[in-house]
């Protein structure tokens, strides 16, 4: 007879940071719109569960997004957009 023991465990690591975010939004002729955001990653703290924390800023990266929509009925919506990492 054969036992096997085995210590489930969740996620052992972690990621604290900022994700600060600026969204403009402007409204155009004939139910048009578009849509500005940017997105700047920030990392401050990461490390591994029951170990030392080690305080750290570090950028990660920033997002650019842009996207233009046209009202095409009263809940209905077309957009497309771009964005850059």
């Amino acid at each position: 007879m054969a036992f096997a023991y085995h210590i489930c465990s969740a996620q052992s690591s972690y990621q604290f940071g900022l994700l600060p975010s600026i969204n403009i939004s402007k409204g155009l002729r004939n139910d048009f719109k578009l849509n500005f955001k940017l997105e700047s990653r920030q990392l401050l703290k990461a490390g591994l569960f029951n170990e030392a924390v080690d305080y750290k800023y570090r950028y990660v990266l920033s997002d650019f997004s842009l996207i233009a929509a046209k009202k095409i009925a009263i809940n209905q919506t077309l957009a497309m957009g771009f964005s850059f990492d």
